[in-house]
């Protein structure tokens, strides 16, 4: 994206494939549901295949740049070893990349933890009425296609590090908030604010990134944290429910340990504990975008990490 799109437009560009995301998420069941009927699977594959071919040709039509002659070169005296690590040491060449890195770590660990309850939590809670879900599945999608297509107009902060700290932020407010509810219009509510959050969080961390690597090895760099950063994402998915199931809905019964003292807060009986662990998970992802901005090395990460073209 850096070879071809400026600088100024890194966030815009990030947020139009949000678009295309939280788009997909809203018409693509309700359309594939028509089209079952219509015509029926096997040739709903075969469209989806020429859907496929359709974007993958429009590639044909773009032009990237690529890079200069001395990079590949360069590129082509590195070693097997140099090669697969590169990705690691330029991040450790730079303390504020790494702080970065290390931020989002953290936050997919709660954010997968709390995403593999939210579904959950609103069956429970709501006396398995998949109405509701759908109901709440819905507001999250137009509030995700919402905030995308407001930073695609705006361009967003900019200093990008502040899109994704109040967009880490004001996504786990959100969630809080649809952890303490108890209906489905405050759970819709809810589900839209922090997905109209999340393209902010998810395009001003890509921006960072395009501005700060050089293009020539944005694909090694982007590897490698993409891999360090997602490690913690199935760890979160398999310790949330276990431990809603275990420990929080037992507690959080008429006669729970923490019924008394929560009670009044989450209610008491089924879906009552998996909210609060919900809700727990939430807190402590607000809590890190909070910590976030009390470290200089991550807050000033713009200011100490130089752009690749200015390097």
């Amino acid at each position: 994206m850096s070879a071809i799109v400026p600088k100024q437009h890194y966030a815009r560009a990030t947020a139009m494939g949000s678009i295309q995301v939280f788009s997909a998420n809203i018409f693509a069941p309700a359309l594939a549901g028509v089209l079952y009927y219509r015509i029926g699977f096997e040739r709903i594959l075969i469209l989806d295949l020429i859907t496929f071919l359709l974007a993958i040709s429009s590639l044909l039509i773009v032009k990237i740049p690529q890079p200069r002659q001395n990079q590949v070169e360069s590129q082509n005296r590195e070693n097997i070893w140099q090669r697969l690590t590169m990705g690691c040491r330029y991040l450790f060449k730079y303390p504020g990349l790494m702080a970065i890195l290390i931020f989002l770590l953290s936050s997919n660990l709660f954010g997968s933890a709390s995403m593999a309850l939210v579904s959950t939590s609103i069956l429970a809670r709501s006396g398995n009425d998949g109405t509701v879900l759908a109901g709440v599945q819905s507001a999250m999608g137009i509030g995700g296609l919402v905030g995308a297509t407001v930073l695609s107009i705006w361009g967003g902060f900019n200093r990008r590090i502040n899109g994704l700290l109040l967009g880490v932020g004001l996504q786990n407010i959100g969630q809080i908030l649809l952890g303490l509810g108890r209906g489905h219009l405050i759970w819709s509510i809810a589900a839209f604010g922090a997905a109209f959050a999340s393209p902010f969080k998810g395009s001003s961390n890509q921006a960072i990134w395009l501005s700060k690597v050089k293009p020539d090895i944005q694909g090694r760099v982007f590897a490698t944290r993409y891999l360090i950063a997602q490690i913690t994402t199935p760890i979160g998915a398999v310790i949330a429910g276990p431990l809603a199931d275990r420990f929080f809905e037992p507690a959080m019964m008429r006669e729970g340990a923490l019924a008394g003292i929560f009670g009044g807060v989450f209610g008491t009986g089924t879906g009552a504990g998996i909210a609060m662990a919900y809700t727990l998970f939430s807190c402590c992802g607000l809590s890190l975008a909070l910590i976030g901005y009390t470290l200089p090395i991550l807050r000033n990460v713009e200011d100490t990490v130089p752009d690749y073209d200015r390097s």
